[in-house]
């Protein structure tokens, strides 16, 4: 890949072609590197910022030398490569622009350079270890969705979209239903186990999904996940939605999806989380 960016509007000297002697450094060389005074593409162990600056095949690595990476479909996501079909454990790559490697004479200070590097690989492909996963965690060598209360490190990892600390006395991370007003797109995801939809009229898109508010006797971790949270009718109660007077009207099953008319939506309102006390509206719906 030839230098880029370089002024076109002023006369300069050309930079030296590939095979001709003469140059300094790397920034002299219009295709390779300058080794010796000569641009070449460098073999194993030579310096490199790119993977076009290395000899066919081989693949500048993350510490700026050549290498041969084994055709058998080892490298891991976000690793250099210059085939991915045969070098990366998913078989698929993409161009990163945050590859970083040590720039000669910078005293191995690393910079960000655009290159091809690994993807990860999808649900149902083979893996080692959680990394080599996108948006899931390796199990028996297999990248899966976890279930609830698997351990995890991020949210992607779960069905549920909620990795998370399920108690403060815990020191790992478990998969966990999400609480009232998070978004969802399946029931099982939602502790209310209703993931509800609802409808927003003038507004692009029409619908968005957040999990309800749990009834009587449904899981909780606190009180705003119960529905009569809002005026006092109800708490949450080792986790699990309770009245705070037996001889209270119970709160009644959600009615059909609302419609809004009062311009809320993607304009306005985020959608990737609806948390209690975020808009006053969504409280009052998923709440009583």
């Amino acid at each position: 890949m030839p230098y880029e960016n370089y002024e076109i509007d002023r006369n300069r000297c050309e930079f030296y072609a590939l095979g001709q002697s003469g140059c300094q450094d790397y920034t002299e060389c219009q295709e390779g590197f300058c080794y010796n005074g000569k641009c070449a593409r460098g073999e194993a162990g030579d310096q490199c910022i790119l993977n076009d600056n290395c000899t066919k095949d081989y693949t500048c690595g993350l510490d700026g030398k050549c290498y041969l990476p084994p055709a058998t479909n080892q490298l891991r996501s976000n690793a250099p490569t210059v085939n991915a079909a045969t070098q990366c454990l998913s078989g698929r790559s993409r161009f990163s622009y945050n590859v970083r490697r040590p720039i000669p004479g910078d005293g191995g200070k690393k910079h960000d350079f655009t290159d091809e590097v690994c993807t990860g690989v999808d649900v149902n492909g083979r893996c080692n270890v959680n990394a080599d996963c996108i948006r899931s965690a390796c199990v028996e060598g297999i990248c899966k969705k976890l279930f609830v209360h698997s351990r995890c490190e991020y949210n992607t990892q779960c069905l549920s979209g909620n990795c998370m600390l399920y108690t403060p006395d815990r020191t790992y991370k478990t998969c966990a239903r999400r609480s009232t007003g998070a978004d969802c797109y399946r029931d099982d995801g939602c502790l209310s186990r209703k993931c509800r939809t609802f409808y927003l009229q003038c507004d692009c898109p029409s619908t968005y999904h957040a999990c309800d508010g749990s009834l009587l006797g449904g899981q909780c971790r606190e009180a705003s996940d119960c529905k009569g949270s809002l005026n006092g009718t109800v708490t949450c109660n080792a986790r699990i939605c309770t009245p705070t007077d037996p001889a209270a009207p119970h709160p009644t099953s959600p009615g059909p999806p609302p419609t809004y008319t009062t311009g809320l939506g993607s304009a306005q309102m985020p959608f990737d989380y609806y948390a209690p006390g975020d808009d006053g509206v969504i409280d009052q719906i998923l709440l009583t």
